[in-house]
């Protein structure tokens, strides 16, 4: 089954304006949207970062050889 698909191209200024327009659940949806996208790209961008891609395999290590200090017990220290 063949799937039909339609490009546009629409500035910034207008899309903007167009969200504008919508209703409010509209503008909940696309924001659900937004945000798991953007939580996608980030995520993407942060594993090709050498530095955080280090300090994940770091914490992957300490978990592996149960070093690892959570959150309660490092505010407990006080």
């Amino acid at each position: 089954m063949a799937t039909d698909a339609v490009q546009i191209s629409i500035t910034a200024d207008a899309l903007i304006e167009a969200v504008g327009k919508l209703n409010l659940a509209d503008k909940q949806r696309l924001l659900d949207v937004l945000e798991q996208q953007v939580a996608e790209a980030e995520v993407a961008a942060w594993e090709q970062d050498p530095a955080v891609r280090a300090e994940m395999q770091a914490s992957r290590d300490e978990v592996a050889a149960d070093t690892y200090v959570t959150l309660d017990d490092d505010a407990a220290k006080g």
